[in-house]
């Protein structure tokens, strides 16, 4: 077996400046593809279309830090957009093959021009000296980063208080109304649940920024189990329905908007098992 030596990308990106390829791209053309983390049996190549990755960006933009709104005192939405997006800076540790860290490293952040900070892994030291030298003010994984945060023995060597907009995925821990109160002390910053989503509609399906006034959407988890998810984005459907398709209290969720894949790369079979058409 032989191995290829690794190379400067931006000096291979130069030798064609003078040579650029003649491609025209349609927004109903493919662009990526993800695979799913195969919980219900192997993992799928799920494909989107620009169209649908323009979307979910634009779903960012507006409504990703909508938590702030409430806090803040601004005349028009315009104005509160202009102040995000003139200092905003995404600090990304997870991957970004997984749909969250293309969604939010690359996607939105191209879309609204904000400054992206790479790290190739969560690493606490690491993390923090980020967030203190960059200003960071959006950072997002799943919460047992947050409860390794408030809890860290030097978090006092810290200023966190760029932090403005974070948010978390409940995979093994969950967000608490505990958890908030301390990572709020901690940087000012109210700690939420992302969204609900899936890879097949890339992730952030629903809106959940203001319903952490009061702690609604905690008490609300509480009170009824589960996780609070929030609300459809604009243009986005989600129901819940029985083995028959009825609408149900209880049941399966389904889902239809404009960035939900039309189906697993070379897999028919499965497609025709999760996909209906209309």
């Amino acid at each position: 077996m032989t191995s290829k030596s690794s190379g400067d990308f931006f000096k291979e990106l130069e030798k064609y400046q003078n040579n650029k390829p003649n491609i025209s791209v349609n927004i109903e053309d493919y662009a990526t593809m993800h695979f799913t983390s195969g919980t219900s049996g192997l993992p799928k190549g799920v494909i989107h279309k620009h169209r649908g990755i323009t979307y979910k960006a634009t779903c960012f933009y507006a409504y990703h830090h909508a938590n702030l709104l409430l806090d803040s005192n601004f005349k028009t939405f315009n104005d509160f957009l202009n102040y995000v997006y003139s200092n905003e800076t995404v600090l990304i540790f997870i991957p970004l093959f997984w749909i969250m860290g293309h969604d939010l490293g690359l996607a939105y952040s191209t879309f609204s021009g904000a400054k992206v900070i790479l790290l190739t892994r969560w690493d606490i030291e690491a993390v923090l000296k980020a967030i203190k030298k960059y200003k960071v003010t959006t950072i997002y994984g799943p919460f047992d980063i947050y409860y390794e945060l408030v809890n860290y023995k030097n978090i006092g060597n810290y200023n966190l208080r760029s932090l403005r907009t974070c948010t978390g995925t409940s995979f093994n821990k969950t967000i608490t109304r505990e958890l908030r109160v301390k990572f709020r002390e901690l940087t000012g910053c109210t700690l939420r649940e992302h969204a609900y989503g899936l890879t097949e509609s890339h992730s952030t399906c629903t809106i959940t920024g203001g319903f952490h006034k009061d702690d609604m959407d905690i008490l609300r988890a509480e009170k009824v189990g589960g996780v609070f998810c929030g609300i459809p984005m604009p243009s986005t459907q989600i129901r819940i329905v029985d083995e028959t398709g009825k609408d149900s209290k209880f049941g399966e969720i389904v889902i239809k908007s404009p960035d939900l894949t039309d189906g697993y790369f070379n897999n028919p079979t499965e497609t025709e098992k999760s996909f209906k058409i209309g």
